[in-house]
């Protein structure tokens, strides 16, 4: 699994992809929890962005999006804890790499 954002060059429509740019600036925007992807049918990789508190972006050739799995998150405006989904691949991602 590659934890870093791709190159914009290497994600083209040719690929699969639509612009990066276009996907960062659209779940920015966005509530805490919601989600974006794109599968390049080709490479068979998956490219997932989640907004938690900053927005997280994975690539992966052997992980799904879904099921999604309910995540806490504390909130400053509410007191107490919130329920947000987080795609399957976050979630593994988390449980293997985070000690």
């Amino acid at each position: 699994m590659i934890g870093l954002i791709p190159e914009v060059d290497e994600l083209t429509d040719e690929e699969g992809f639509d612009d990066i740019e276009t996907l960062a600036s659209s779940i920015r925007d966005t509530s805490r929890g919601s989600r974006d992807f794109y599968f390049d049918v080709k490479n068979k990789i998956t490219a997932v962005k989640w907004n938690d508190n900053k927005c997280v972006t994975l690539a992966t050739n052997f992980d799904i999006m879904e099921p999604l799995t309910s995540v806490s998150r504390c909130e400053k405006e509410k007191a107490g804890k919130n329920e947000i989904e987080q795609p399957c691949l976050v979630n593994n991602y988390n449980k293997t790499w985070v000690v």
